[in-house]
């Protein structure tokens, strides 16, 4: 379909838009192959006339028209599919992947430190001295013997086995 501007006596605009009422059904079936969808073919088809018109004095007068249409049109839906495939590539992977559920809070994390001391008391007094230097008083393993006059080790284990105690006894209070 060659359609080509002529200077007759009509205006050059009413040829361009007479023009382009003859193509648009050809432009729209070519806009519709690429977008798949009636109303975007129509869309492009609607814009390329507006840039078209635009433009219309830049055009020399021997302009194939079908072909600078045709040219527009499918520029206009490239572009389309460009911009669609970037919002597409960059939310697609916001969508798809899920969030983590937050983990629930473990149950140690809520213990405060007078909870901590009742459930001392029930601990040996050797080891509950130990665990108190240590954790309460700041104290290191070797001041901590050099106090009690307890070996370094025996100090440690005794601090390991009070932890040991107090895990047990909370765990149980929080199970419940």
């Amino acid at each position: 379909m060659a359609v080509t501007t002529q200077t007759t006596g009509i205006a050059p605009e009413h040829d361009l838009l007479a023009q382009m009422a003859s193509l648009r059904p050809t432009l729209v079936r070519h806009a519709f192959l690429v977008t798949h969808n009636k109303a975007d073919a129509e869309d492009l088809v609607q814009t390329a006339f507006e840039r078209a018109l635009r433009h219309r004095r830049a055009l020399e007068p021997n302009t194939h028209v079908a072909a600078l249409l045709t040219r527009i049109t499918r520029n206009l839906a490239i572009d389309q599919l460009r911009h669609a495939w970037r919002v597409r590539a960059s939310s697609d992977g916001l969508t798809e992947i899920p969030g983590r559920e937050p983990e629930p809070q473990p149950w140690w994390a809520d213990i405060d430190s007078e909870e901590v001391s009742h459930a001392l008391v029930d601990c040996p007094p050797c080891l509950r001295e130990s665990f108190e230097l240590r954790h309460y008083g700041r104290l290191s393993l070797r001041q901590i013997s050099q106090r009690t006059g307890a070996p370094i080790k025996t100090v440690a284990t005794r601090i390991f086995r009070a932890r040991k105690l107090l895990r047990g006894a909370l765990a149980s209070k929080h199970a419940a």
